[in-house]
């Protein structure tokens, strides 16, 4: 009679055993769902989170290059400061190729660049074989924190190619159009004053480039 008792108690806890470890796979089993879902719940979340943020990017981007595109004023006709507080336009170069070396006060590299680009404009100068060279048009525009830090720059880095400033307030609102990347760039300009070239060769490997404008010029 003890042993029958032995054995249902056993059995009893046997059944409850069972029950527990089916009831301790049913709620594994469960949180696994829930953490699925949870998964992909932030997973759809940051998918959509991504393409939201994409297309606020896309749309501002289109509405900067909208306003460039009809603001109905082109880079060439902008009022750049000449060191005597003059305005002058590049659109003035009408007719002529126009070789732009945009820099900055900030620019590390700024004296070699000012003094390259004099270099280019000696060589043609004295290059006897380029008899469009009248047609080109060597300037340097600076996009200078303030007026003064230009000049204080014009003294350190002299040239002898004609200087302008461009307020970078004003710059900001070109950088789509000129497909800004960093200083120094250099652009081109066609004999209607449109942009030819947003990034150009420097001044040590352009000269030939600029023989085949000058001479397409009718």
């Amino acid at each position: 009679m003890f042993r029958n008792l032995l054995n249902h108690k056993k059995m009893i806890f046997n059944q409850y055993f069972i029950n527990y470890c089916q009831l301790f796979e049913w709620i594994v089993n469960l949180c696994l769902i829930f953490a699925n879902l949870f998964f992909m719940g932030l997973k759809f979340l940051f998918k959509y989170l991504i393409i939201l943020v994409s297309f606020v990017g896309l749309t501002g981007f289109v509405k900067q290059e909208k306003e460039i595109q009809t603001s109905g004023v082109s880079f060439s006709d902008l009022n750049l400061f000449q060191p005597d507080s003059s305005t002058f336009k590049l659109s003035n170069y009408k007719g002529n190729i126009v070789y732009i070396n945009l820099w900055s006060t900030i620019c590390p590299a700024a004296r070699e660049i000012i003094s390259a680009v004099d270099n280019l404009a000696k060589d043609i100068k004295e290059d006897s074989k380029f008899i469009e060279k009248d047609k080109i048009k060597i300037v340097n525009v600076c996009v200078g924190k303030t007026w003064k830090k230009w000049n204080m720059a014009m003294e350190l880095y002299p040239s002898s190619n004609q200087q302008l400033y461009l307020e970078p307030e004003i710059f900001k609102d070109f950088t789509i159009e000129l497909g800004f990347r960093g200083f120094p760039q250099f652009i081109i300009l066609d004999e209607n004053g449109d942009i030819l070239t947003q990034n150009a060769k420097g001044p040590s490997s352009i000269k030939s480039t600029l023989r085949v404008l000058a001479k397409e010029i009718k």
